[in-house]
Order: structure tokens, then sequence, then C-alpha cells
């Protein structure tokens, strides 16, 4: 009974692990985002540096986040900026984000 219990206990620790592990990259995607907010160009090390990431971790996130048309990722100087199309998206919904904040203060 001990065993089976262990073994359970452990599945479910394991799963928690692997729940916390995607929750923390997505934070990672947004730290990133977040970064390249500005619209300048930004070097894969300074965010990386900045996101407390690995330039691997970075340069991955951009790679996928540049197939799908969300980033510019200049692969030879490693400098990724945010697409216009997705730097608009994002100024919307902070707009959204802003007025209703603004509603439920006033």
């Amino acid at each position: 009974m001990n065993e089976f219990l262990t073994s359970h206990l452990s599945s479910a620790i394991l799963r928690q692990q692997a729940v916390m592990e995607k929750y923390r990259s997505m934070n990672k995607v947004d730290e990133v985002l977040s970064i390249l907010y500005n619209g300048d160009w930004h070097r894969v090390a300074e965010v990386a540096e900045r996101t407390g990431t690995q330039e691997s971790k970075v340069e991955l996130i951009s790679s996928f986040l540049s197939a799908y048309d969300f980033l510019k990722f200049d692969k030879r100087t490693k400098r990724i900026k945010l697409s216009h199309e997705l730097h608009e998206f994002l100024e919307k919904i902070t707009e959204i984000e802003q007025k209703e904040v603004a509603r439920e203060n006033s």
C-alpha cells in the first residue's frame, strides 16, 4: 500500500512540475515580448540577459515566433524585433485594457 501511494504521489509531483515548467516558458515568452514592445531591434544576448534566460532559449522562442510572422529575426546579426502587425495588435490590447481599468476606477 505504501509503495502504491508513493508511486502515485511521485507521478502527481512530476505532472505538477511539467505544468509549472510550461507556465515558466510562457512567462519567458511574455517577458521577451515585453522587451520588444518598444518596436526597436534588440540583440538576442540582451534579451537573454534581461529575462534571465539562456541565449539558445531566446533564439528558439524567436525562431518559432518569426516562423509565424510575430517577430522579425535576423539570424546573421542575432537581433529581433516585433513584427509591425503584432506591435499594432499589442497596442490595441493595451488600449482596451487601459479603458477597462479606467471604467473600473470611475
